[in-house]
């Protein structure tokens, strides 16, 4: 037995068996295009199984929200980089020195939101950054652990 999708060609069902190349008409009360049956007996169509459409199986990515600190830094544009680097506040010097003891920015946590609200309070960053610089993060920024 193989399971075969009915097709039509020319308005008329016929169904195409990738095992056998063959291509058989049907009467039109038969399956319709795209209907999947399996056929019993390997030459006769009149004998056949209904198989429901299967819907086919989508791969939903799941969302990288944990990236690198150097895939971080990289959303950061040159000028925002060196601004955070000279810069002479305090806090600001602290968010770089720990952004640089760590391993990895998990765009969730809070404390990466507050360290871009207080950049764009020290003029370093624009608003409408905050947005692009938390989207998640593509497949080449992962960070993939130890």
């Amino acid at each position: 037995m193989s399971l075969t999708r009915v097709l039509k060609r020319g308005g008329v069902p016929y169904i195409y068996d990738p095992e056998n190349t063959k291509l058989t008409e049907e009467e039109s009360s038969l399956p319709q295009e795209g209907d999947w049956i399996e056929v019993t007996n390997g030459n006769s169509l009149s004998m056949y199984e209904w198989h429901e459409p299967v819907e086919p199986v989508v791969y939903v990515a799941p969302k990288i929200r944990v990236i690198t600190k150097r895939a971080f830094m990289h959303r950061l544009f040159l000028v925002e980089r060196v601004a955070i680097r000279k810069s002479t506040d305090d806090i600001i010097i602290d968010i770089h020195e720990d952004l640089k003891l760590s391993s990895s920015v998990d765009l969730d946590l809070k404390d990466v939101k507050e360290a871009l609200l207080i950049f764009v309070d020290a003029g370093i960053l624009v608003a409408s950054r905050i947005a692009v610089l938390l989207k998640d993060g593509t497949l080449a920024e992962e960070f993939k652990g130890f």
